[in-house]
């Protein structure tokens, strides 16, 4: 059974929120772990420890590649190494939709499935029977007066979702969605489906 609540922690958060920020005309991706419990019951919700956005990225305003293929390799044989080390394992990853719909591509989905087999050729399957996107939706706001006298940040949720607010200036801030999808092959296809994502403490 796949958690069908993901709780992001701090760091992952800043790492997730800052990465997106960054690069924001941009798409960044970045892989992430998460503690699983490896006996029964299975797990109603999945916390995410955190998030690692990769360094040899191409970045586009609709797609990232990577820029080197070696390195890739040696972050996925690390984390795949580090994984159940105090019940923490690599559960999937997250990437940015800039100023884009907070839903998995084509793309998205064609990448996780490779995600999975990857995983199972190299003999470290990873610990759910599919792989976790988080996607953040950013837009860039510039606003006509001043908002406000300083930064700030806020969260609140919807049904799914996670919306957050981060001002960076009296006239500019950063608004995020985030979205959780667990992505797996059924009849030959990938399928998606979307899990409650929240902000943990």
């Amino acid at each position: 059974m796949l958690p069908d609540s993901i709780l992001i922690g701090p760091g992952a958060f800043l790492d997730m929120c800052a990465s997106s920020i960054e690069a924001y005309n941009c798409e960044c991706v970045g892989f992430l772990t998460g503690a699983v419990r490896r006996k029964a019951p299975p797990q109603r919700r999945l916390r995410i420890r955190s998030a690692y956005p990769q360094q040899f990225i191409a970045r586009r305003p609709s797609s990232a590649e990577e820029s080197n293929a070696a390195a890739g390799v040696r972050t996925r044989e690390v984390l795949r190494a580090l994984s159940y080390m105090r019940g923490v394992a690599l559960v999937g990853g997250y990437h940015s939709h800039p100023g884009s719909e907070c839903e998995p591509s084509k793309t998205d989905l064609e990448y996780a499935l490779d995600e999975l087999r990857e995983a199972e050729d190299s003999g470290h399957p990873l610990p759910y029977d599919a792989w976790l996107e988080v996607i953040v939706s950013i837009r860039k706001r510039a606003y006509g007066s001043r908002s406000s006298p300083d930064t700030f940040w806020s969260v609140r949720h919807s049904a799914k979702k996670t919306l957050a607010v981060i001002q960076t200036s009296p006239r500019v801030g950063y608004h995020l969605t985030f979205g959780a999808f667990w992505i797996r092959p059924e009849g030959g296809r990938p399928r998606w489906r979307e899990a409650k994502v929240r902000m943990s403490r």
